[in-house]
Parts: structure tokens; sequence; C-alpha cells
């Protein structure tokens, strides 16, 4: 529920209007303080959001929901697949092989 504002739309426009005069000329502070001798009452935060005109910040409305990604695998053509299960072939039977010559190494010199 919205909050209600405790002032009139004459003085709403007249706070309005000083802060956003002050505020072109310097920063917040000097706008609050001409919101201030316009009759505001309130903090810097609530001068803020009614000057911006209650903006929303963050994420469009109805932008939150998660993207989903496609289930469907990348087409990948049957040539590139052999290439990788190549690679990955060769890269086990070579690590296989260094770690059959380290234990047959150890092997070795342990009976020794």
């Amino acid at each position: 529920m919205p909050r209600v504002s405790p002032y009139s739309d004459e003085q709403k426009s007249a706070i309005i209007k000083s802060a956003k005069k002050a505020q072109r000329k310097g920063n917040w502070q000097d706008g609050l303080k001409a919101a201030k001798d316009a009759g505001y009452k309130g903090g810097l935060g609530y001068l803020m959001k009614l000057v911006g005109g209650g903006k929303r910040r963050g994420r469009p409305k109805g932008s939150n929901k998660a993207k989903v990604a496609s289930a469907v695998a990348p087409s990948v053509n049957g040539s590139s697949m052999a290439q990788i299960e190549k690679i990955v072939a060769d890269e086990v039977s070579r690590r296989l092989n260094a770690a059959k010559g380290a234990a047959i190494a150890a092997l070795t010199s342990a009976l020794d």
C-alpha cells in the first residue's frame, strides 16, 4: 500500500519545486535545506522519493524471472565428436602409461 503524503498538493508542488531548483545548483543537502524552508518536515530519503516521483529502482517489472537455458544440446557434427573422443583417449592412455611406468620403477627399486 503506497504511503499517503502528509502534504497538500500545493505544499507538495512548492517543496518539489524548491528542492529541484536547489538540487540543480548543488547537491541533495542543498535541496533538503530549500525544501525545509518551503515547509518540508521529513528526511532526505523521503524527499528524494518525493522529488523523484517514486521511480522504481532495479529491474523492470516482469524481468525478475530467471532465464531458463535451452535443454537442447548444441549441434555437433560427427567428425568433431570423433576428434574430441580421440583427444580424450590419447590423453587417458598417456597418463595410464606414465602411471604404469612409475609403478614399475617403484617395484623394481624395491626389489633391488
